[in-house]
């Protein structure tokens, strides 16, 4: 199995295997497995944590050989970072920023004052730079066939929420500089206990007056439709990758019902579309006084208000179900978001579907993150 292909190998027996291989070839270099976030039945990405908590990128991919021939090509390209094949692991580490699709994110990286934030291999990275003026500024660097859509979001204009100024575009090189926001992450503060859950309530209530503004901003002509359909989609990719993997064994429902069910709320009448983030959850929210800022609208489009509703209150949820705090907090916190939003009857009845739709696709996410499997599969 260590040599081969690793398809061979039935559902839960894959997965463990993998993560057996993983999790050996990474501990020998001091090293533990944080996510892993599946692009093929044979390939995942990885996001790998040293003693100390920080990150470094990496991929596994089934075949060796593939590994190694990536491995070469991103060294080319980055041929001062200790890039690495761990032996016949197929896990290939590749730290500072070394990318051979995103060939500039390691200089980036590397520059005085620079922080390497994020980096997803061939796909995203994120730096951040303090200035003079201990204000901030953050480079994403994307692949440069992807730059327009980015720039579509990056440049959103959303009356009475904070957004980051576009501050610099590289257009040969696929990167957009932005201006850092105030505030502090709702994520923090629902997580402090030093914060009372009166005080997370009415975060809670700015943050759903916010998005219903959000929601009243005419869409760019640009940004492409994500209707339920689309949104069933994404689920069933997810479900599908999960299931390949053999990590779904241990919910309480079988994974085609739980499709069919998805299928069956989203199937319902649609609300009108307008703009969505997509992708709003807590960590994209900061909070600093009675200002809402919003991060990173990469997946900007045209939908269903519900979806964005339905992603932030399960995620609220989520929390709960890591331990971050307790059911009550989170559950308070949710209902201050609707409060604070007004839906309209007709948003309203959307927003279960899109739950359990947001469910389902967690439930997945989660269970390539060992830490945090059951506080997904929880979620249903």
């Amino acid at each position: 199995v260590r040599a081969g292909p690793v398809e061979a190998v039935d559902g839960e027996e894959l997965m463990d295997t993998v993560l057996e291989v993983i999790g050996e070839a990474v501990a020998d270099h001091d090293l533990r497995l944080a996510t892993a976030i599946p692009r093929a039945r044979d390939h995942l990405v990885l996001d790998l944590r040293r003693p100390d908590g920080s990150s470094v990128a990496g991929q596994w991919f089934a075949d060796p050989e593939r590994a190694r021939r990536t491995g070469g090509q991103t060294q080319q390209v980055a041929p001062t970072a200790d890039v690495g094949v761990l032996g016949s692991s197929g896990v290939l580490v590749q730290p500072v920023g070394a990318d051979r699709t995103l060939t500039t994110l390691h200089r980036l990286a590397g520059a005085p004052g620079a922080e390497l934030v994020s980096h997803r291999p061939e796909q995203r990275g994120v730096i951040s730079r303090s200035g003079s003026n201990a204000s901030s500024t953050y480079t994403k660097v994307v692949r440069t066939k992807r730059l327009a859509r980015i720039l579509v979001g990056a440049r959103l204009s959303v009356p009475g929420v904070m957004r980051p100024d576009v501050s610099r575009v590289d257009t040969d090189h696929g990167s957009v500089t932005v201006a850092g926001l105030p505030g502090r992450p709702l994520y923090e503060i629902l997580g402090d206990s030093q914060t009372s859950d009166a005080d997370v309530e009415r975060a809670g209530q700015r943050v759903g007056a916010a998005l219903a503004r959000l929601h009243a901003t005419p869409a760019p002509a640009a940004l492409p439709r994500h209707d339920a359909e689309a949104e069933y989609a994404v689920t069933a990719r997810w479900v599908e990758l999960a299931t390949a993997y053999g990590l779904l064994t241990h919910l309480s429902v079988e994974p085609g019902r739980l499709l069919e069910m998805v299928h069956g709320r989203l199937a319902g009448e649609g609300g009108a579309p307008g703009l969505v983030h997509r992708d709003l959850h807590d960590k994209q929210l900061l909070l600093a006084g009675d200002a809402v800022g919003m991060l990173d609208f990469d997946l900007a489009a045209t939908g269903e208000a519900a979806l964005d509703l339905a992603n932030l209150a399960v995620h609220l949820e989520l929390r709960a179900r890591q331990g971050r705090c307790p059911v009550e907090r989170a559950a308070g916190c949710a209902a201050a978001l609707i409060d604070g939003y007004r839906p309209s009857i007709a948003v309203r009845r959307r927003i279960a579907a899109y739950q359990l739709a947001t469910r389902a696709r967690l439930a997945c996410v989660y269970a390539f993150r060992p830490a945090h499997r059951h506080a997904g599969a929880a979620l249903l």
